[in-house]
């Protein structure tokens, strides 16, 4: 990240000398990032172009090639693949729900759990911002006097709304505003982005013992802070929460379901010593670690993703921590959903693109995350497979073998989906038909057919610099 001027002004107090555990000043920040002469305007590699096409075009290839197969060497080949992902999903599974999980140790213990900050990124969040907060006030994770064991920043990210004032009077109301510091960047700064933002904090702020962030629309539970900490305290150095889709209409139910069979994913590949990665949402990594890797990165389309790879190059992995629920808003609309959704597929890219030679190289990263890595990045292939073999079929007349291997995945992501949907619910009370709700999940998830090849073409024909499609609309729960 080359070449990047910044400059930051600090308005009221400077709260360099503080130290951990004291209240924050309630100082608002403010930090520009200009970029720099050395800065070059575009920012894909001319090698990452000729990457993309290459993964399209064997993608395309290979899915051509199978169309020409005979159908039921497809149909038996594309079944044995779906049964061994199973088994390697049920086997993962299993180990990660064997391992230990830290023991609750609840409010009013006599060993004091590690301090956390807080750190929420907003940018004309005025309406989602004031409830999250409200949330953290009603949080048990207290000091022996009952101040909050946490501090919370706020990174107001060029809003035009008042989120940095609502953000404050939400904070005061709650008992958080000693505690509480808004970090503005300035309209105008440069990059865009999550990432960005989450930059732009400056290191003086984070006191705690790690960083736990939330989107503005994130809606917790009483007890979560302290469930952090404990965590925290039991050496975990990097986790991420189970994210929920808020909502009982059949759009939040669907996208809740996707993150139902992410997680049982998640938890497969760090059950067989892979690498889980960061969900936006609920993301936590001590800050010892945090500052080890150089902080957040600017310009970065999906920092969980960028945050997480980077932490496997160092050797450190994400756990995924299931028993710790954020729930947030789901998306509205269908053209917000593909912005959305291009954005996570195109920064997924990037990432790999940039990060994955140093994790293969790396000689603090296992043999079976390296394996993790790589497959997930051969993942990228599967959807151009999917339409080079469809397409070729239909140029044909001849759509048996495509339809054999396309019915295939789409057996195996049923198969995913009704176990990640059985094992959610089990034990639990519900109307709904599993086998039929993981049919739904499966059709619903063919987006990504679409949406990774589109990524893929963004960032092979697209110049200049990243643009962060910010998700928009939204349906957020009603106001507490």
């Amino acid at each position: 990240m080359s070449a990047w001027a910044v400059y930051a002004e600090v308005r009221s107090v400077t709260p360099g000398a503080r130290t951990a555990g004291q209240p924050v000043d309630r100082t608002t920040y403010t930090r520009s990032v200009i970029a720099g002469s050395e800065r070059a305007a575009d920012q894909t590699p001319l090698a990452w172009r000729a990457a993309a096409l290459v993964l399209l075009a064997a993608g395309a290839g290979l899915g051509s090639r199978i169309a020409r197969l005979p159908a039921r060497r497809v149909a038996v080949g594309s079944g044995l693949v779906g049964l061994a992902t199973i088994s390697m999903a049920r086997e993962g599974t299993r180990r990660a729900l064997e391992a230990p999980r830290p023991t609750p140790i609840g409010p009013g213990s006599p060993h004091p759990l590690p301090r956390i900050s807080v750190v929420i990124a907003a940018r004309d969040e005025i309406l989602a911002l004031p409830a999250l907060i409200r949330d953290l006030g009603r949080q048990d994770h207290r000091a022996a006097d009952g101040s909050p064991a946490f501090d919370v920043v706020v990174v107001d990210d060029r809003s035009t709304d008042g989120s940095g004032a609502a953000a404050r009077a939400a904070a005061e109301e709650a008992g958080l505003g000693a505690v509480t510091v808004i970090v503005r960047r300035q309209a105008g700064s440069m990059p865009d982005g999550k990432g960005a933002a989450l930059a732009a904090v400056p290191d003086e702020i984070l006191q705690g013992d790690a960083v736990l962030v939330f989107d503005a629309d994130a809606r917790i539970g009483a007890d979560l802070v302290r469930r952090v900490a404990e965590r925290v305290g039991d050496g975990h150095a990097a986790f991420t929460a189970r994210r929920r889709v808020a909502g009982s209409d059949l759009c939040a139910m669907v996208q809740d379901d996707e993150q139902t069979v992410d997680t049982l994913v998640q938890r497969a590949r760090g059950g067989l010593g892979g690498c889980p990665e960061f969900r936006g949402n609920g993301m936590v990594v001590t800050t010892a670690h945090l500052r080890a890797i150089g902080g957040w990165r600017a310009g970065t389309l999906t920092e969980d993703l960028d945050l997480s790879t980077r932490l496997a190059v160092r050797g450190t992995h994400v756990v995924l921590a299931d028993d710790l629920e954020v729930w947030e808003a789901a998306t509205a609309s269908l053209p917000a959903f593909v912005r959305q959704r291009v954005r996570w597929a195109e920064g997924s890219v990037r990432r790999f693109l940039d990060l994955l030679p140093a994790a293969i190289a790396s000689p603090d990263l296992s043999l079976p995350g390296k394996v993790d890595l790589a497959s997930s990045a051969a993942q990228l292939l599967l959807p151009s497979v999917v339409l080079g073999a469809v397409l070729d079929g239909a140029r044909r007349r001849s759509p048996r073998a495509a339809l054999a291997f396309v019915c295939g995945c789409a057996a195996t992501t049923w198969a995913l989906a009704w176990i990640a949907l059985r094992d959610a619910t089990l034990g639990r009370p519900h109307a709904r038909n599993t086998a039929v709700h993981a049919a739904m999940t499966a059709v619903y998830l063919l987006h990504w057919v679409a949406v990774t090849p589109a990524a893929l073409l963004r960032v092979a024909l697209r110049p200049g610099a990243v643009t962060f499609a910010r998700t928009r609309d939204r349906r957020l729960p009603p106001p507490t």
